[in-house]
C-alpha cells in the first residue's frame, strides 16, 4: 500500500477518535451536571462505549504504523458563548438530550463520509459500520429519553 494511502487512513481514523473524544467529552460534562438518572446512566454507559470504540480504532492507527489522536490534539477552542450555551443546555434536559441527538447526528454524517471517501481500509470497515449502527442505535435511545420512555433504553 502506498505511503500517500496510508497517511489517508491515518487520517481518517484519527478524524473518528477526535470525533469520539468531544462526544465522550461531551457526554462526560453532561454526567456530571445532570440530576436526572436516566440520563446520568446512559451518558456514563455511552461514554464508556465510545472508549471502546476509540480504542478499536486506535488499534487499527497503531497496526498502519502511526500514533493515535490524543485527546489534548482532539480538544478545540471553545468559544466564551458555546460555554455559556453550554451551561443553560446541560441544565435541561430536553435541550440537553437535543444537544446529544445533535452531536451523534454529526458524528454519524462525518464516519459516513469516512467511509464513502474511502478514509477507513477495508479491512477495518466491519468495526466502523458496527460503530455506525450504534450511533443509531444512541439517537433511536436519546429519542426514548426525549419521550421519558426509559424503560426501553439500551446502548449497544
Amino acid at each position: 500500500m502506498s505511503t500517500y494511502s496510508n497517511a489517508k487512513i491515518i487520517f481518517g481514523l484519527n478524524t473518528l477518535i477526535k470525533v469520539n473524544h468531544r462526544r465522550i467529552k461531551y457526554y462526560k460534562q453532561a454526567l456530571e451536571r445532570s440530576d436526572d438518572v436516566d440520563l446520568i446512566l446512559w451518558f456514563n454507559r455511552y461514554a464508556t462505549h465510545l472508549q471502546k470504540a476509540n480504542d478499536v480504532l486506535s488499534g487499527w492507527v497503531i497496526n498502519y504504523g502511526a500514533q493515535p489522536a490524543s485527546v489534548s490534539n482532539s480538544q478545540e477552542i471553545i468559544s466564551h458563548w458555546d460555554q455559556i450555551k453550554d451551561l443553560f443546555i446541560l441544565s435541561r434536559r430536553n435541550s440537553l438530550i437535543e444537544h446529544c441527538e445533535l452531536l451523534e447526528r454529526n458524528a454519524l454524517k462525518i464516519y459516513t463520509i469516512a467511509v464513502a471517501l474511502n478514509f477507513v481500509p477495508s479491512v477495518a470497515l466491519a468495526d466502523v459500520d458496527d460503530q455506525i449502527d450504534d450511533m443509531r442505535q444512541a439517537l433511536e435511545s436519546l429519542r426514548l429519553l426525549k419521550n421519558n420512555q426509559s424503560h426501553e433504553l439500551q446502548v449497544a
